[in-house]
């Protein structure tokens, strides 16, 4: 396998769980979807996962913070949903790939529910979809 194959596949792989993700939340994410970590929330996450980034990290607005308590204590945190700056150039690829795989649609304007149904019923076989966000038909016609 050459090299080339290799993040080719590495890349598909990738951009099929961003689909996954989109799929699974319904969310046409756009770059306003993003907001990079404040200094306090970098702080925050190099102490709770105690590791070097490598690259900026964002957190994705239009996905609720889960309600975490902490254990042995009365306080509760936040816990944001968070992805790197290729995880999020991934969610923003997944989107565009839905709109340009249903170009065909343009002229009926439809809305981003009618393109992901589009898209969802082309990929059943590859991406097990158990259920729809709110919103998001599930009847494929």
């Amino acid at each position: 396998m050459t090299p080339t194959l290799g993040n080719d596949m590495t890349h598909l792989l990738q951009l099929l769980s961003a689909l996954q993700i989109i799929f699974e939340t319904g969310i046409e994410f756009c770059k306003d979807s993003f907001v990079e970590l404040t200094p306090a929330q970098y702080a925050s996450y190099l102490l709770k996962y105690d590791k070097q980034l490598e690259e900026r990290l964002f957190r994705v607005v239009q996905m609720e913070p889960g309600v975490v308590e902490l254990p042995g204590s009365d306080q509760t945190v936040l816990e944001l949903s968070i992805v790197t700056a290729t995880e999020r150039n991934h969610l923003l690829e997944g989107v565009h790939l839905i709109y340009s795989s249903t170009q065909e649609l343009d002229a009926k304007q439809p809305t981003f529910a009618e393109r992901f149904d589009c898209m969802r019923m082309r990929l059943r076989d590859a991406i097990k979809i158990t259920s729809a966000p709110d919103g998001i038909s599930t009847s494929g016609r």
